[in-house]
């Protein structure tokens, strides 16, 4: 199980508790997490839930970051920050306890970060 927060302007917009295999984050309205953005595209990001480990896989030509770095693909952990379309998602999987104080981090549009400690609230 993983939980995703989708944050802008370090502010909750709304948290998804996942159990599928597969999330998909887009504008699309088939997408597990849809957000109704233009900056976002149909198919912006996956999710993916493979031999124990949560991969993120790029959908948008290198509009997606991890922990401030572009991403194509790449192995989530605990505590990881996806940054896409001005907004941020920090990562925490349900049965663990994060692995780094990450959480509330602002993603702004020069992809820049702000980092704020604290915990999700779950």
């Amino acid at each position: 199980m993983i939980l995703l927060m989708l944050t802008k302007d370090n502010e909750i917009i709304k948290e998804y508790m996942l159990q599928d295999d597969v999330v998909t984050i887009g504008r699309d309205q088939r997408n597990s997490m849809q957000i109704d953005d233009p900056n976002v595209a149909d198919q912006h990001l996956r999710l993916v839930y493979r031999f124990l480990t949560w991969q993120l896989e790029d959908l948008s030509n290198g509009n997606t970051l991890l922990d401030n770095k572009p991403v194509d693909k790449a192995n989530l952990s605990n505590g990881d920050i996806i940054g896409f379309a001005g907004y941020c998602i920090p990562v925490y999987f349900a049965d663990e306890e994060p692995n780094s104080q990450r959480w509330g981090a602002h993603y702004d549009q020069q992809k820049t970060w702000e980092v704020h400690h604290g915990r999700p609230q779950v």
